[in-house]
């Protein structure tokens, strides 16, 4: 007789063993049927953290040009953004990158910003702010902030670039007026690469115009002649290696004259008062003039005959100037662009958090921040479309933020806008706001109105001698209540109250209404 009590106790031990090695095998795989879902819920932070990252310990890419050189026709070649000045200054964010960064014109939310700076394959909604630590305004890419968001923040200061201001007073305290009436002026600016790359080698500090676009601007022309000014050509020279060579100026650097926001098209060309000269960076860094000196040359007409600007003794005429006996001649005396203070407004470093949110469509759906209105008086015809009461002008002098700022000047003085925000809802107002006023009971107010001007509502308020009153810009930024929502007769004003007063002064610029 054969005995089966044997048997069922060994299969019972086969199929119990099978039976836990499956159910450990299915434990096991549990967690990674799970991590899309928990990725959602989990990895914003991470995705923050490396967004943070990129954008402010990476100079972005290309590196060479610089990537925020590229015009807007161009920007299919930016592949990534950062805004280090370079990988050896992780925190400290480069002025011309920010600005170009916070360009939504030219780079488009989502979309730009998600391939170039957010990375992957999931649409990730994301917010990055900026605010410099002074003000109350933020640049903001991206959307409103929902409740779940994961994000990231980080210290970092702004390089601010270096510019010039050639005047009146600075022509005259340098004897660049020649003295003989004559038709024709050279005046010759140098940009000493081999002294400006070596003299500081700390990129936080240092003038490096083919990674930083440098702006000269020669203004007051119209108080040194009465005639008729012509801006003949402007040509470039390097000197390298002890050799001159004649650099072809494109187009797309020829200098602004008097305010415009367009460059010069051709030469010759009319100036009434002033020129503004931007290099891009691009261009410098075609010259390949790390160790090399870079000099500008304008070439001035005026008529009839007259003293006017002119530092340079052309050799041996202007049709066929020649770079070693110009420049190294004893009567020629060229503006320069360095490390003076006197001479340069140095790069100066300013305070600021970026902060970066992410989160994904799970976390509810947030409206994304449109630009309903803007005015940054750039345009020649500014203030057009404002109502204007009193002396109002548009102000190509300090303080302005770009070309221009308007002014308005004595009580009663002020501009205003009705602007509709129907279709519109979280409105906000941002604006920069200064004064200049003699002092007494004299303020400036920015107001809105919900009922296009028949009652008023205070956002701002600058008094004599408070704060603001200081001839400088402050940025400002408000959210409005449900009023200002959804409202054709939304309306904004800027202007001067108290006693009537001549001389008082309140300065305007960047105006934007969004919602």
């Amino acid at each position: 007789m054969t005995d089966d009590n044997g048997n069922l106790s060994i299969d019972f031990l086969v199929g119990f063993t099978f039976f836990i090695l499956a159910f450990i095998w299915v434990v096991s795989m549990i967690p990674g049927l799970l991590i899309g879902l928990q990725s959602y819920t989990i990895d914003y932070d991470a995705v923050a953290y490396r967004t943070g990252v990129i954008l402010v310990e990476d100079p972005g890419w290309p590196a060479s040009p610089p990537w925020e050189s590229y015009n807007d026709l161009q920007k299919f070649n930016v592949t990534r953004f950062g805004m280090a000045i370079s990988r050896d200054t992780p925190n400290i964010l480069s002025e011309d990158k920010v600005n170009r960064f916070f360009c939504t014109t030219a780079f488009i939310y989502p979309d730009d910003y998600h391939q170039r700076a957010i990375f992957g394959d999931f649409p990730y909604h994301f917010q990055i702010s900026l605010r410099e630590t002074n003000e109350s305004r933020k640049r903001i890419v991206g959307e409103r902030l929902p409740p779940g968001y994961g994000s990231i923040r980080r210290v970092v200061t702004i390089k601010g670039s270096s510019n010039a201001t050639i005047n009146q007073s600075y022509i005259q305290n340098h004897s660049y007026i020649k003295t003989d009436n004559v038709s024709t002026h050279v005046f010759s600016i140098l940009l000493n690469n081999t002294k400006l790359l070596s003299d500081i080698r700390n990129p936080a500090y240092q003038i490096d115009p083919a990674r930083e676009q440098i702006t000269i601007n020669i203004t007051d022309l119209k108080l040194l002649t009465a005639s008729a000014i012509v801006l003949d050509n402007m040509k470039i020279y390097k000197l390298d290696a002890g050799t001159y060579s004649n650099i072809p100026l494109p187009v797309s650097n020829y200098p602004y004259a008097d305010g415009n926001t367009t460059r010069m098209s051709a030469f010759p060309a009319n100036v009434n008062d002033n020129i503004t000269i931007r290099l891009n960076p691009q261009y410098i860094d075609s010259m390949k003039a790390e160790n090399s000196q870079i000099f500008l040359t304008l070439q001035f007409s005026v008529n009839p005959a007259s003293t006017f600007l002119n530092n340079t003794q052309v050799v041996p005429d202007i049709a066929f100037m020649d770079g070693k006996l110009t420049f190294e001649n004893p009567n020629t005396t060229p503006f320069l662009y360095d490390y003076n203070a006197t001479n340069v407004m140095q790069p100066k470093l300013r305070d600021a958090i970026l902060e970066v949110a992410v989160w994904s469509g799970e976390t509810g759906l947030a409206s994304a921040i449109t630009s309903i209105f803007v005015d940054d008086f750039e345009a020649v015809t500014a203030p057009a479309g404002w109502t204007q009461v009193g002396p109002v002008v548009r102000h190509t002098g300090t303080p302005s933020d770009g070309l221009a700022s308007v002014r308005i000047r004595d009580n009663p003085g002020s501009i205003t806008q009705t602007i509709s925000t129907a279709g519109y809802s979280g409105i906000t107002v941002s604006f920069d706001m200064g004064t200049q006023m003699s002092g007494g009971a004299m303020n400036a107010n920015a107001e809105w109105s919900a009922d296009g001007g028949t009652t008023w509502n205070l956002l701002n308020q600058i008094n004599a001698g408070g704060f603001g009153d200081d001839n400088n810009l402050h940025p400002f930024t408000y959210s409005l209540p449900a009023g200002a929502d959804n409202n054709p007769a939304f309306t904004l004003r800027f202007g001067l109250s108290g006693p009537a007063t001549s001389g008082d002064k309140v300065y305007i610029d960047n105006v934007e209404v969004g919602g």
